[in-house]
C-alpha cells in the first residue's frame, strides 16, 4: 500500500472535539491530519449550541420589548421577523466556522474537507480518502452523534410531509408556528419550546419521564418548568407519543389516550453516537449497549493509540466536555499524563430563566449514600435578580460533604446561571470546602454571589 502523506495524528471528525484536539496536537508538535467531510464545527456549530444560542437571543429581546412597561420604558409596536432572526444566526455560524478554519491552518494542520474509511494497515492507522491513503501512529475518532428518531407509527409520514422537523430542521424555520409540539423534555427541546413559546406560538411539551431537563436537579427543574408555564408553555409529564395520524399525535398519560393538534411538531428525543459510515468495524474497537465506542479515563479506547473522544463515546454529549476530552487524548498521546474527570462537568439550559447544574444533585448524591447537607436560596435573596427581573422566579442551591466541609455539587435556575455555573464547577473540580470559598470575593451587586450567600445560610 503506498501512502500519500504519513502524520503522526489523524483525526476523523471536525467538530468541538475533533478541531480543538487538532489544535493542541499541533501546538505539541505532532503533524496532525484533520478529515471533516461536510463543516468545521460539527453539531455544535451547524445545529447545536451556537445557532440555537443567537436564535434565543433574538427571543429574550422580543420578551424584553414585550415587558418593558414593567420597567418604565414605553416601546411602540414591534415584531419578530423570523426571517432576519434566521439569517442572523446563519451570519453567526459563518464567521465562527471561518474563525475555527483559521486557527487549524495558522496551527498548520492539514484539513481535508473529504469523506475518511478506515482501512486495515500493518503498522498504525490507515485512512482512504478520495481513493488517497494516508497513515498515523494515533487516530481520534471525533465522529460526534445523529439525531435520534423514535419508531413510533406515523412519525415517518409526518416527516415527509413536513409536519415534523428535528432539531437541525426547526433552526432554519422561517416562520413561527401557531401550535408547536414537543417531543422530548430535554435541553435542546426546552430550548426551542422556550424561543416558540416566547415569540407567541403555543407550545406543548410531550415528556416521558416526571421532569424536564433529564439529570438536572429535580427542585431545580421544578422552579424552571414553573417559570416556563408561565410564559405559556404546557408539559404532559409521564407522557408519551403512541401513534402520529391525519387527525393529530395520540400520546399516553397515565394508561389514557387522548389526541393533540398542532402545526408542526419538533421530535426532540436525544442523540445518538455515529460509528457508522467511516468503516469503524475494520478496527473493531469494544462498543457500550448504546452503540458508543468504550474508552478509558485516558481516553483511549481498547486498541492501544486509537482514542475517541465527544459525542461519539456516548459519555457526556457537550460541546465542552469534548473540548476537555481532547485536551487528555492529546496529552496522552505525547506521555503527558492526563486523566478525564466527569465529575466536574456542568450542565446549561438557555431558556428564559437559564439552568444549570454541576456535581452531584440531591438525587445522586442520596442514592451513592453520600453524608450531604443542602443549602439553598431563592434568587429573589440576590439584590441584582431582584433589580433586573419583574416576574421571574428562581434557586440557588449546593450540596455540601458533611465530613469534608466540601462543596460537591450545585444547581442554580436564573438570569446569567450558565455563567455563574462555572463559579461551582470550578468549586467541585478543586474540591473547595466552605471555608475556602469563604475567602473569596464576588464583586456587588452581581447575580453570582449568591454562590457565597448560599454556604453561610
Amino acid at each position: 500500500m503506498e501512502y500519500t502523506q504519513i502524520f503522526d495524528l489523524i483525526i476523523i471528525g471536525g467538530g468541538p472535539g475533533g478541531y480543538h484536539a487538532a489544535n493542541v496536537a499541533a501546538k505539541a508538535g505532532l503533524s496532525v491530519a484533520l478529515f471533516e467531510e461536510n463543516s468545521l464545527g460539527g453539531v455544535c456549530l451547524s445545529e447545536g449550541c451556537i445557532p440555537s444560542k443567537a436564535i434565543l437571543k433574538s427571543a429574550k429581546i422580543f420578551q424584553c420589548a414585550s415587558h418593558a412597561r414593567e420597567y418604565g420604558v414605553n416601546v411602540e409596536a414591534f415584531t419578530i421577523d423570523q426571517k432576519s432572526v434566521v439569517a442572523r444566526k446563519n451570519s453567526v455560524v459563518s464567521k465562527l466556522v471561518m474563525g475555527v478554519r483559521g486557527n487549524l491552518r495558522k496551527n498548520k494542520v492539514k484539513l481535508f474537507f473529504s469523506h475518511a474509511d478506515i482501512v486495515n494497515c500493518n503498522e498504525g492507522f490507515c485512512v482512504l480518502s478520495q481513493e488517497k491513503y494516508y497513515r498515523s501512529t494515533s487516530l481520534i475518532i471525533a465522529t460526534g452523534s445523529k439525531v435520534f428518531i423514535p419508531n413510533i407509527e406515523g412519525l415517518n409520514d409526518w416527516f415527509k410531509s413536513g409536519k415534523a422537523v428535528t432539531s437541525k430542521q426547526i433552526l432554519n424555520l422561517e416562520c413561527i408556528p401557531d401550535e408547536l409540539v414537543v417531543v422530548g423534555g430535554g435541553i435542546i427541546g426546552i430550548e426551542m419550546a422556550c424561543y416558540f413559546a416566547s415569540c407567541n406560538s403555543k407550545v406543548t411539551v410531550i415528556e416521558f419521564t416526571d421532569k424536564i431537563c433529564g439529570n438536572c436537579d429535580s427542585e431545580a427543574s421544578a422552579v424552571l418548568l414553573d417559570n416556563l408555564q408561565k410564559i405559556g408553555i404546557e408539559f404532559k409529564l409521564n407522557s408519551r407519543v403512541v401513534q402520529f395520524t391525519n387527525d393529530g399525535i395520540v400520546y399516553e398519560q397515565k394508561g389514557e389516550k387522548s389526541l393533540l393538534n398542532c402545526s408542526l411538531c419538533l421530535i426532540s428525543t436525544g442523540r445518538k453516537p455515529n460509528t457508522d459510515g467511516f468503516n469503524l468495524q475494520a478496527l473493531s474497537p469494544k462498543t457500550t449497549k448504546n452503540g458508543a465506542i468504550e474508552c478509558d479515563e485516558r481516553m483511549q479506547t481498547s486498541i492501544d493509540n486509537l482514542y475517541a473522544i465527544g459525542d461519539v463515546n456516548g459519555k457526556s454529549m457537550l460541546a465542552h466536555t469534548a473540548y476537555r476530552e481532547a485536551e487528555v487524548c492529546v496529552n496522552n498521546i505525547i506521555n503527558k499524563r492526563d486523566l478525564m474527570d466527569y465529575t466536574c462537568i456542568p450542565s446549561a439550559v438557555y431558556s428564559t430563566p437559564e439552568a444549570a447544574w454541576v456535581g452531584e444533585s440531591e438525587q445522586s448524591a442520596t442514592e451513592k449514600g453520600l453524608d450531604f447537607t443542602v443549602k439553598k436560596l431563592p434568587m429573589t435573596y440576590s439584590g441584582r435578580f431582584v433589580a433586573e427581573n419583574t416576574q421571574a422566579s428562581g434557586i440557588c442551591k449546593v450540596l455540601i460533604d458533611n465530613q469534608s466541609g466540601i462543596i460537591i455539587g450545585g444547581a442554580i435556575v436564573s438570569d446569567y446561571a450558565s455563567e455563574i455555573i462555572t463559579v461551582l464547577s470550578n468549586v467541585v473540580a478543586l474540591k473547595l470546602t466552605v471555608e475556602q470559598v469563604n475567602k473569596l470575593v464576588f464583586p456587588h451587586p452581581t447575580v453570582c454571589e449568591i454562590i457565597k450567600d448560599v454556604i453561610n445560610v
